[in-house]
This record gives C-alpha cells, structure tokens and sequence, in this order.
C-alpha cells in the first residue's frame, strides 16, 4: 500500500508544493506587518473633510436655533393669559326679594330667588308628582336645597291653605249594594273586590291565608290577611263579610304528621311536635282538645283559637300506636 502510494506522488510534485506554501506564508507575513507611509493626506480629500465639517456644524447651529426656551412659572404670566382669554360667564345676578309660593312658583322665579338650578327643578317635579308644600319642614325635604336661603327667604314665604279633603268614602260602580254580605269562605277574588276597602291585592291576600287557614271563622281574621288593614277599613269591610263556619276544614289530629300540623298558622313547629309526642306517648288518640292545656307549649287563647279546626277522632282501635 505504501509502496503504491509512493508511485503516484512524485518527488517533484512535492517540490511545488512546499514552494507554494511557502510563498503563500510571505504574501500573508506581507500583509499583515507592511504599514505604507503616505507621507500626509492627498489635498482633494482634505478639501472634503473640510467641506463635511462646515455642514455638519450649520446643522448643528439651525437645530440649536429652533429650539424652544420656556420661562419658569410665575403668576404674572398666569394672570396676563386668563386676562387675553374672553370671558364667556358674567356675573351671577344678586338674588331678589319678594313673597312667593313654593306650591305654584316656577323655576325662573325660584331661580331668581337664590335657588340653585337644580334644585327649582327638584321642586317643580316634587309638584308634578303629586306633592304639596304644607310647612318649612316640607321644603326642607327637597334634594340639594339650601337651608341658610331657606331661613333667609323665610318672612317671604306664603304658602295658601289647602281646601279641607273630602271625607266622605266614594262607591265603586260595582260595589256590593247596602245590606249585601259575600261569604268569606265561598267567595273568589272577584266577588270579594266588591267588597269596600278591598281590591285585588287584598283580595288576594284573603283567598291565600284562607287555604292554610282552612276556612275563616270570624270575619275579624282577614286583618291576619291584610297586615295592613286599620280597624276603619276592617269596619267598612266587615259591614259586607260573614263567615260559614261549617265549610272550615278541619285537621284530624290523631292521624296528622308534625309536618302537616306545623303548616297550620296557629301552630307552631314546637306545639306540632309537643302534641305529636304527646299522642304517641298515649297510644295513638287523644280524646278532647283539653287535653291540650296539660302541655307547656300552649296557652288557654292557643287552645281557644284553635278549637273550630282540630278534629280529635280517634282511629280504629286496630291502629292505635304508641306505649301504654
């Protein structure tokens, strides 16, 4: 193998070789090492350093130039702009004296008296909205109003007096006729709107509380249905009402849950489960409603109240339950 190489590598080829190589060393060292002397710079190319040096420094000298320089603040300044600006507002008029209502007065009047914009606006829609000034104190009440002109303008106040108001109750159209009564445990809610001092939202009020209630046994109950309801509109109400007691229904309560005893609004989660114990612990029945009063969780106006819808019938001897 080497022998074979030998052959195709000549000894004059590696003669040149090594001569290229070495001339190729002193062209690099040449390169490298070898600094010219110029002997100073041609004349053309310092012209145009020269040239290049006086445009840069006029660019320089017009940037500098168009810079802006700001005085430091000062209040004459200040004064000297507000006074060159247009004055657009003038000068709030005094406000004036005279007698006025403040039921009847418009804006522009209220607003010549001292009050603020918005606030005679404030007054006008206190008007529109069915309000009435009677005293100070009402007007007081106004959003954004301003006491101090209130007391100033005081002696200038005059509100009239207000016609007394009609007492006297007005009929519906369809209202019941006189001597006309509607049973309350019968009657739906439009039949009862007939009635005086009752309209659908009462009417409504009444049909519920009748469902949980059973039946109405008085027609005093229904001011547990309207908590709103004074003792005059419960009056003129009652005159047109009457209660049948034999469509109230009653809760069997030898055979009621705690659950269904508690729906009941005169019975209380804890009388519910005090008289379920209590049935239990008896076997099953309990005979009469005195019972009742034996058992700290009620009083004789529970027992008295709750008398026309308990039904103590006793279940089958069979399925009586409980210890003995």
């Amino acid at each position: 193998m080497r022998g074979e190489m030998k052959s195709r590598y000549t000894a004059g080829q590696r003669v040149g070789t090594v001569a290229v190589c070495l001339v190729l060393m002193l062209l690099l060292s040449f390169w490298l090492f070898y600094e010219p002397d110029h002997g100073g710079l041609d004349p053309s190319e310092e012209q145009a350093r020269a040239v290049a040096n006086s445009l840069l420094s006029a660019d320089v000298t017009r940037f500098r130039d168009g810079l802006r320089t700001y005085a430091p603040y000062t209040s004459d300044s200040t004064a000297a702009y507000r006074r060159s600006q247009p004055q657009h507002q003038a000068a709030a008029p005094s406000p004036e004296r005279f007698p006025f209502d403040p039921n009847t007065a418009d804006s522009a009047a209220l607003v010549s008296l001292g009050f603020r914009p918005f606030v005679a606006r404030n007054i006008v829609r206190y008007r529109r909205a069915g309000g009435r000034f009677r005293n100070l104190d009402d007007l007081l009440r106004i959003y954004g109003i301003d006491s101090a002109r209130v007391m100033e303008l005081y002696s200038y106040i005059a509100i009239a007096p207000t016609a007394p108001a009609d007492t006297t109750p007005h009929r519906r159209k369809d209202a019941l006729p006189d001597g006309y009564t509607v049973d309350l445990n019968s009657a739906d809610t439009a039949e009862l709107m007939r009635v005086p001092r009752i309209g659908s939202v009462r009417a409504g009020q009444i049909v519920r509380y009748r469902k949980r209630l059973g039946g109405y046994t008085s027609v005093s109950q229904i001011a547990e249905a309207c908590a709103n309801m004074d003792s005059t509109e419960l009056s003129l109400a009652a005159a047109h009402l009457r209660a049948e007691v034999d469509s109230v229904r009653k809760i069997r309560v030898n055979r009621s849950s705690v659950e269904r005893l508690d729906r009941h609004p005169y019975i209380s989660f804890y009388q519910a489960r005090a008289l379920y114990e209590y049935r239990w612990n008896k076997g099953g029945c309990i005979d009469s409603i005195g019972e009742l009063l034996t058992l700290p969780e009620f009083t004789p106006a529970d027992v008295t109240r709750l008398a026309p819808y308990l039904d103590f019938t006793c279940p089958t001897p069979g399925k009586r339950h409980g210890r003995r």
